[in-house]
This record gives C-alpha cells, structure tokens and sequence, in this order.
C-alpha cells in the first residue's frame, strides 16, 4: 500500500524556491518488483572465458560460466563479475563479486531457485532464478537485483533491479507518493548522459489512486518534468540516491496528464468504436442490462493466450443475457488477418475493436493499461467500474461478476 510509503517529504517553500530542501527517500532494498509493476531486463553474455577482472575462484566448481554487469556509472571499476556453475543436475548456484575485490573464492554462493513451466505444445521451459545483493554506488547500503536464465546450456542470462526509494514529496501545495526508481540496474541514481533517457525514473502518484502509471507519472530524473503548470527539476543527486533536490527549472515543458483513475467505483470512459467486422460499438449504450468486460489484448501477448480459457469459462459459466465481453487489440497493423485467425484457432467468439496502433491506439491511450492482458469490468447501466486488474486478478474480477450478476 503506498500509505505505507509515507517516509519522506520535500518541502518547497513556494513553487519558485530556489534552494529547495533536501529528498529523502527510503531504501527498498528487496522486493520492489511489486511496487513498481514492471522492470526492465538487462543482458550479459555467459562464457566459459575467465574475466580477467577475476584472480581467485573457488576450488569446487564443476563447469562454471563467466558474465559481468554493469554496476555505477562513474566508478573506476563499473563492471561486477559473477560465475554461475551447475553444481549437480537441476542445480545451479550463483556467485558474485560483491565486494569487488576481483576474487569469488570469498563469496558464498547463492542457490538458484529452479521453475519449470509446460507450454502449450508440451515442451517444458526451465527457469533459473536468483538474488544477489550488491552495494548501492559510493555508499554501504545494498540493493537487490534478480538474474535469470533458461535452460541447462545458457549463453546469456537477463538481470534487474529488484529495489528502490519511496517515500513523497511536496510540490507547492500538493504533496504526492513517490518512488525513485532505477531501471537501469546500475546501482547508481545519478543516472547515465544519455539524451533518451537516464535510466533513472521519479514516479508519482499524481492522480491519487495509488499507483505508477507509466503516462503523466514517471519522469526521466535528470529531465525537467511538468506538475500543475510549473516545470521542476531534480538537482544534487546522490550516487545511491540517498538525497536530491527538486527546484524549479529555467526550462519550461508540457504538462503531460495522467491516465483516468479506473478503480472500482470510478467511471468507466465512454467511447464509440468499429470492431473488425465493421459493426458499430457504442461503450456503454450497447450494453444497457449487462455487465461488460473489457479485455486489452494482442495476438502477440502470450499471458493474453493464457487467459483466454478464463474468459471463456466465464462466458459459459454466466449468463450471457447479462454478461459481455469486448475485445481491445493493440495489433501493429490493422490488418486483420492474424487476429481472425487467432480468434478461429482460439475459438474466441466475443467482438473486437483494432485501430491497428498498438499503445498509441485510442482506446489505449484512453484506458491507459499498466500491461496486458488487462480487464475492465463495467455496469452498463451506470457505468461504474466494478474490478479491473491484469492476469493475477482475474479471480478477483471473476468474483466481482458473481456478486453483480446476484445483485
């Protein structure tokens, strides 16, 4: 819950303070995958070649694999060197140079945690998974970060951050949950020069429903950024992300609104559409005495191939007088052909509306779903929300449509 998040705060003496008093903003040092919803992953290279950034290693490796991972930006050393050995059959263990003293043979090693997943053709996926703390740039605080690979002959494994800073800040007269976030896994919050983007996230809850959307919310760190028609910027931050400050800029930007708050209760936004038969869709006026499910999809998602025999169940479990679904597809073409046959093959038999823009479609940019597969549940008649949520809610939604079908 972000009520939990109340740790820190900034406060502006007015919108125009130059100074700014110092952030502060608590270390989540684990878990922080859940609060932000989403990661971003990071490659390295697995090879039987020894870093030569790596003089001792233990004596009771088996084949071991060699990688490194960028770690600070501005560090004498940036990369951190690991090994990852297959200690028996399905058993992997990590170790890595932690203390960054170019040797392994003084690290414990971390035991890989094995998951396998069957895909629909019967063939198994292997996934390894393990956690590693590292210390945060210039600084004795630790930080998680997650490295995963597939398989038992790997070449390359993915990592992120599993950590952040939380806490709000004050802007003017509004104060806001807040998270520091850094995406890109270097343990360093000063962020890297690069004109796209830093890879250091502010995150605020602007919209007050407690959550980070990725439109309106997250802002580039060290870009100016836009809230309540006055341009701020983040100055003086510190490497493990411990203290900043936020003043307002001499450049001036847009204001960029969040996306509409879709909590149960709130209302849903309206809109008129064509699905990819050419009939005419009128949300919610076409689904007066029903209760309506919208499901964002694509054809190219595989969670949304996972849900669809839920929504099926469902359409067969309920009675379909009063209980509708209506497909949102963010396919890159609108072009049909794959979505027909998807449709077909899954034998999907609900409508679906497709403007062939993917994100940039309007009914994404209206909804704004965090991911897909997202859902929706509406009351035609009043237009309520009654759930929303991605896969890991469906059974929430599914009990949402029981109590409204009862009522």
């Amino acid at each position: 819950m972000l009520s939990l998040m109340l740790m820190a705060m900034l406060v502006l003496q007015s919108p125009t303070d130059p100074d700014g008093e110092p952030v502060r903003l608590e270390l989540c040092s684990t878990r922080a995958t859940a609060k932000l919803g989403s990661y971003t992953p990071w490659g390295a290279t697995l090879s039987q070649d020894r870093p030569d950034a790596i003089s001792d290693l233990p004596l009771n490796l088996n084949s071991p694999l060699f990688g490194q991972i960028r770690w600070g930006f501005n560090d004498a050393a940036p990369n951190i060197s690991f090994l990852v050995d297959q200690a028996a059959p399905g058993q992997w263990r990590l170790l890595i140079d932690s203390n960054r003293n170019q040797t392994l043979a003084d690290e414990i090693a971390i035991e890989c945690v094995k998951t396998t997943k069957v895909r629909d053709d019967g063939v198994e996926d292997v996934t390894y998974t393990a956690e590693a703390l590292l210390p945060l740039s210039q600084s004795e605080a630790k930080a998680q970060i997650i490295l995963r690979w597939r398989g038992e002959n790997p070449t390359e494994l993915n990592y992120h951050a599993d950590y952040c800073r939380q806490g709000t800040i004050t802007l003017g007269s509004r104060t806001f949950s807040a998270i520091l976030q850094d995406a890109s896994a270097c343990g360093d919050f000063r962020g890297r020069d690069d004109p796209d983007h830093s890879g250091i996230s502010l995150r605020l809850d602007v919209n007050e429903n407690e959550a980070f959307e990725h439109r309106g919310e997250q802002f580039d760190a060290r870009k100016p950024f836009n809230i309540g028609g006055i341009t701020y910027q983040i100055i003086d931050m510190a490497p493990d992300g411990s203290q900043f400050r936020v003043v307002q800029s001499d450049q001036v930007v847009g204001e960029i609104p969040p996306p509409p708050d879709l909590r149960p209760g709130r209302i849903a936004p309206s809109f008129k559409s064509v699905d990819i038969d050419g009939h005419p869709i009128a949300f919610p006026d076409d689904f007066r005495d029903k209760i309506v499910l919208l499901e964002f999809g694509a054809t190219w998602c595989g969670p949304c191939k996972r849900a669809i025999p839920e929504l099926q169940r469902m359409l067969e479990t309920y009675d379909r007088e009063h209980l509708a679904i209506l497909g949102i597809a963010l396919e890159p073409s609108k072009e049909t052909d794959a979505l027909r046959k998807v449709l077909v093959e899954r034998r999907i038999t609900w409508p679906h509306i497709n403007d062939g823009q993917t994100w940039e479609g309007s009914l994404a940019q209206l909804y704004c779903p965090p991911g897909i597969p997202w859902f929706c549940l509406v009351d035609g008649d009043t237009q309520k929300i009654l759930a929303s949520g991605g896969l890991s809610n469906i059974q929430q939604i599914d009990s949402a449509i029981v109590d409204a079908l009862n009522r």
